[in-house]
């Protein structure tokens, strides 16, 4: 009877620290690195690959040791109150391509990994999109829609935005820089991800948002957040310029105009589809008549 009573105690100890780490996106420039995900419990790892409204329901583990190696180097950090936890690091000794960041926790069956997206060094033109509207079908302005959409459609069963593969295609070379930047929450990136993919679209990374826990992202903000988000890319890109993508569902051309105008000359053109008449705009006369000033970086 002993010895069943201390298996299953033991049994249980191991379960107790299972975690698994849901990574939601990875990229570096080659020494800056931005890694971002969440430590729930492991029982959860099925709502992975199972309907997006399931992965809001997750047992979160919170101020867990949360470790980094890339290469030789080691980072760690604690998830915050949600069990989520974004590494911004800088490496020392540089970054390859197709380098593999290893995650893992103290927990059982906790580690993860995952190759971070590196964009080609040289000068290129990259793209920066918006997601919903601007590259699926979502009707943002309709919020019964957008549920629907979101939440009871899987990615085999979106439409995608007429032309927009084209579009965003033909502006790119071989690792081209591609970020999509989404208002929806970190849930959705696997989603994200897996329409995408779906679809062909290029390498690319997926930046969404942290809508719950210490430091998250305001919901109806979206200015904010968009501007903050493109001009840190900008910043840690600075040998790209890029096309901006986006529709007038929600704020796009307000923030890209004030991008344009903080910083000329690293956005090459901006188009807002109308999601109205699905007509696509081109500011690009408009664009050359802004005289940005000067600022230091």
């Amino acid at each position: 009877m002993k010895k069943i009573v201390l298996l299953f105690i033991t049994v249980q100890a191991l379960f107790a620290n299972s975690d698994y780490i849901e990574l939601y996106n990875a990229y570096t420039n080659g020494a800056e690195l931005v890694v971002q995900g969440r430590v729930i419990d492991q029982e959860d790892k099925k709502t992975k690959e199972s309907k997006i409204l399931s992965a809001f329901f997750n047992s979160e583990k919170k101020e867990v040791n949360v470790y980094l190696k890339i290469d030789k180097e080691n980072f760690s950090l604690k998830s915050d109150n949600e069990g989520y936890f974004t590494f911004e690091v800088t490496s020392k000794v540089g970054i390859e391509l197709n380098n593999t960041v290893v995650l893992h926790t103290d927990g059982n069956g906790s580690e993860n990994e995952i190759v971070p997206f590196f964009p080609s060094t040289k000068k290129h033109i990259g793209v920066i999109s918006d997601f919903d509207d601007t590259v699926v079908v979502s009707n943002v302005t309709n919020k019964g829609k957008l549920l629907y959409n979101s939440f009871f459609k899987n990615f085999k069963e979106r439409e995608l935005v007429k032309d927009i593969s084209r579009r965003i295609k033909s502006r790119l070379k071989n690792n081209s820089a591609l970020f999509f930047i989404s208002g929806s929450p970190h849930q959705f990136s696997n989603s994200i991800n897996n329409f995408l993919d779906y679809h062909h679209f290029p390498k690319r990374a997926i930046l969404t948002k942290k809508i719950h826990g210490e430091k998250s992202d305001s919901l109806h903000a979206s200015i904010a957040y968009k501007y903050a988000k493109i001009v840190k890319l900008i910043k840690m890109y600075p040998h790209v310029k890029w096309i901006l993508y986006g529709d007038s569902g929600e704020k796009d051309e307000e923030i890209y105009w004030k991008v344009k105008q903080d910083y000329s000359e690293k956005i090459e053109a901006i188009y807002i589809r109308n999601v109205e008449s699905e007509k696509v705009k081109k500011l690009h006369e408009e664009l050359k008549k802004i005289s940005a000033p000067k600022k230091e970086r």
